[in-house]
């Protein structure tokens, strides 16, 4: 009886497993979309920090900021603006007044309060 059981139970998870194999598909590797491969988010990241330290392009922006109104990735680059603005806010305040760091940050700020405006749709 026990045996007969176990039979049941092993036949079951075969079923499972076959069911489940053959309707994913087994390793799908191909996307359906640019958007969908992670090497894609993976330049577009890269991208992003470019932008944000000042060395990306115009193009770069540009995409960046559309990146940045793409509903998938808005809460991720939001917050991360966000805390860049507050890192900079906090490196500024530490600045000699005049000074070319301070400057520089001044800078940075703006582009960076700007990205957030244009990815909000102000």
């Amino acid at each position: 009886m026990k045996s007969n059981f176990s039979s049941r139970i092993l036949s079951l998870l075969g079923c499972c497993l076959f069911i489940t194999i053959f309707c994913c598909g087994g390793n799908q590797t191909s996307h359906t979309t640019k958007e969908d491969n992670p090497e894609y988010v993976g330049e577009m990241i890269e991208k992003t920090r470019q932008v944000f330290e000042g060395t990306g392009t115009k193009s770069d922006f540009d995409q960046v900021i559309a990146f940045g109104r793409d509903t998938r990735y808005y809460p991720l680059l939001r917050a991360w603006l966000v805390q860049e603005i507050a890192n900079t806010k906090s490196q500024l305040a530490g600045q000699e007044k005049g000074s070319a760091a301070e400057a520089r940050l001044k800078e940075k700020l703006v582009r960076l309060e700007r990205m957030l405006r244009m990815i909000d749709l102000e």
